[in-house]
Order: structure tokens, then sequence, then C-alpha cells
């Protein structure tokens, strides 16, 4: 794992050669989610929306039953952003959890995923259960699992302590570890979560390799991890169809977690 901080500041035969080359070259997919066009199903940019452009579903909610979701499309067109209401109905279980989920195709090439997710609010008794985040994978369900690739998410005991972390998995398929959530930009060095301030994620895929690279930005530092590993097992590195789930995480009755997300976008990796 590398550890990386970032402040922001001829001829016609040539020709045929070049487009036969990149005729021949395979890309990942690309797709957006602006949320520009509102809610409604007619259309790939609306909320829940619908299959195409890149998209091979249209968004879904995902969640277990002690909890109740609700999403959202605010602010369009001129600053559209999805808002994801979690609360936790019943506590019995050790993890309330729910998510928003899409799927997009060709995603067995290496890939950028970008977004902005900002934490909207809190309330209820904390514990290091709680989180706000998002993950990959083939098949996403309401949390981070065995099959997931990718993930980031907060990190701490209370969302005053929170930081932003990535999964640095075993490509094993495994239980959760905890001792594998790693700050990015290395321990006591990375970037604290504000309530209220949008933050910027770069997740590069590398599904042939089952790594990926973390770029996070506040708008004025960024910190950023690389040669993260995926959690799940290497029949399930790149398929050719996967997930982005945006997702929160719940362990008292009354907790409370709002986010938003805006700006999605599915890229070739340069």
């Amino acid at each position: 794992m590398k550890t990386k901080h970032l402040p922001l500041f001829g001829s016609a035969v040539t020709c045929v050669i070049a487009m036969v080359v990149l005729a021949g070259k395979a890309e990942a997919q690309s797709a957006k989610a602006f949320f520009k066009d509102g809610p409604g199903m007619n259309r790939v940019d609306q909320y829940p929306g619908k299959p195409g452009d890149g998209w091979a579903t249209a968004w879904a909610v995902r969640k277990v039953k002690t909890v109740d979701m609700l999403s959202t499309v605010e602010g369009a067109p001129a600053n559209p952003h999805l808002n994801i209401w979690m609360s936790v109905l019943d506590g019995a279980a050790d993890y309330n959890n729910g998510a928003v989920v899409r799927l997009y195709d060709q995603a067995d090439k290496d890939h950028t995923i970008r977004f902005k997710i900002k934490v909207e609010k809190t309330a209820g008794l904390p514990s290091s259960a709680d989180f706000v985040g998002a993950f990959g994978g083939e098949s996403p369900a309401s949390n981070f699992n065995p099959k997931s690739t990718w993930v980031v998410r907060t990190i701490g005991k209370t969302p005053e302590q929170w930081r932003w972390g990535a999964y640095d998995g075993l490509a094993d398929g495994g239980s959760y570890d905890g001792s594998l959530m790693k700050e990015i930009g290395g321990l006591g060095q990375g970037m604290k979560v504000a309530i209220g301030r949008t933050y910027a994620f770069t997740i590069t895929n590398h599904p042939q390799k089952g790594t990926y690279d973390v770029l996070v930005s506040d708008g004025a530092n960024s910190v950023e991890t690389q040669n993260l590993k995926y959690r799940t097992t290497e029949v399930d590195w790149a398929t050719p169809q996967a997930g982005l789930a945006f997702q929160a995480q719940g362990r008292e009755v009354g907790n409370l977690l709002v986010f938003s997300v805006s700006e999605v976008e599915i890229a070739p990796a340069p």
C-alpha cells in the first residue's frame, strides 16, 4: 500500500495503424449520474431513472428491515444532488444498514469512479459502528460484504472524530476485519470529516489486478492511498458488470444519518 499527500494547486500508413490499434483497444464504460433531470423513471439521469448511457439498471434501495430509508433529488436543475436519510427503527441487529445502488457495464477494465459526498446531519447515540460511505462489487447489497471490491467510509468512534478511510482487503472474500480499514493518507495524516462539507472522491479500479487507488479532496487539500486490495476473491475481481453503492449504517434505535451525493461519473482510467 502506497500513501501520498497531495496539495491542490504522420503518414497514411501510420494513421491506419493507429486507427486499428485504437479500434481494438477495449475500454471501460462511461456513465454519469448528475441528477439534473430530477425525480422520475423516464430518463437515464433521473432518480431512480432507467438503464442506458452506460448504466445497466436504474437506482435501487437495498436495506435491512431494521432501518427506514428515504432518498430524493433536491436542487435540480441548478444544483442537483441526491439526499439520503437513514434511521434505525430496531436496534436488535448489530448492523442496521442500507444503500442506494446502481449497476454499470464493462466493469472489467481499468476505470475511475468519481463522486461528491457530504454528511448533512447525524443524530442519536453515537457508536463506532455508525458510518457513511460508498462501495463497489458485482452485486452490492445493503452493506459492504465478502463479494465487495472497494470501499470508502467514515471511521471513528463518534461523528466528531470521523475521518475518511478505505479497506485494504485480503482478496479472500473473508469476514470483515476492522484492522484492515485504513485512514486515507496514513494514520493520523488523513482527512477529517466535517458535517456539511463536500468531499470529492476519485476511486481508480484495477479489476484485473484486484486493486484500487483512492483520492479524496475537501476543495483545499487532498490525501491519497494507492494499491489497496479488493476484499472479494479473484473470481469476482473483473466481472463484466458491477455496482456502485452509497450507504449508511447505525447501531442504536433512533440513530439518524443524512448525507447527499452528487456528480457521479464513471470513465475509463487514464
